[in-house]
């Protein structure tokens, strides 16, 4: 558990001022803050524990800041900085320093249901140029959710490379139980290396969200995943208005939920 004993007005390796926590995650903070060498405004993620404290997020954050800086791409988070410091306080604070994005999360809108068609679909597409290009660099991104999607003025932001993983790596320890049931790919359950196609079924079930509201299948935890049987083709978004063929025809191509399997018993998301 996160304990945070950064406030506003601190200062990380004599630079950046916080200045306002915008949200708060497992393990995460995210400040707005202000970077006094280049006078602008930025979004840090900061993990803040005891000097002894040997916590798997720091190297999750190490890598989120390596695979994002590899990626360019104005829908996606761009990473300015990465560092550690010794607080005031006395305890270590491993940060990575982003740039600040304005607008709400995909999660958010989700809430209050389903989006008209068109919108899901141009949220979808821009989404799938991001993957695209981060696929056209060697990183699988293994966590596309509506919680990493910022709903920006100018288009949808892919956030949170956290879990990140360059194409034919394999999972370690470090990052194995990580991930959000629902968006998660058979394949990826079964142990095999990083592979784009796991984000292309996450981002079918984000556009069958955001056409129906629902999840196409309803088990949310590993559990009721592991005792899933399916049977036939996946779920088609029905009822929704004005739906074109060829965007419903989508769906069926979304892989079939796996059948019961043995191993990790238990997942978690990645650090906020």
């Amino acid at each position: 558990m996160n304990r945070p004993e950064l406030r506003e007005g601190d200062v990380l390796t004599r630079r950046y001022l916080l200045q306002e926590r915008i949200a708060t995650g497992g393990m995460s903070v995210i400040w707005r803050a202000f970077d006094q060498s280049l006078q602008r405004m930025v979004a840090i993620k900061v993990l803040d524990g005891s000097l002894d404290d040997d916590n798997p997020g720091r190297e999750l954050m190490r890598r989120e800041a390596r695979a994002t800086a590899r990626l360019i791409h104005p829908d996606a988070i761009e990473v300015y900085d990465y560092g550690e410091t010794v607080t005031n306080g006395g305890r270590l604070a491993s940060f990575v320093v982003m740039r600040l994005l304005e607008g709400r999360s995909l999660a958010d809108r989700v809430v209050e249901g389903p989006l008209p068609w068109a919108e899901a679909v141009e949220i979808a597409a821009g989404l799938a140029k991001v993957l695209a290009a981060a696929h056209d660099r060697g990183i699988v991104h293994r966590d596309v959710t509506p919680e990493n999607v910022l709903l920006a003025e100018d288009g949808p932001k892919l956030l949170d490379f956290g879990i990140a993983a360059f194409i034919g790596e394999a999972d370690d320890q470090l990052v194995a139980d990580f991930g959000t049931p629902p968006y998660v790919a058979p394949e990826r359950l079964k142990g095999t290396t990083a592979d784009p196609a796991v984000d292309v079924y996450a981002l079918g079930v984000l556009l069958f969200e955001m056409l129906t509201g629902a999840l196409p299948y309803p088990e949310k935890t590993w559990e009721a995943i592991e005792a899933a049987r399916r049977e036939g083709p996946p779920p088609a978004p029905e009822g929704v208005p004005g739906l074109p063929q060829e965007v419903a025809d989508l769906s069926p191509a979304l892989p079939v939920a796996p059948t019961p399997w043995t191993g990790r018993a238990h997942a978690r998301s990645p650090p906020r």
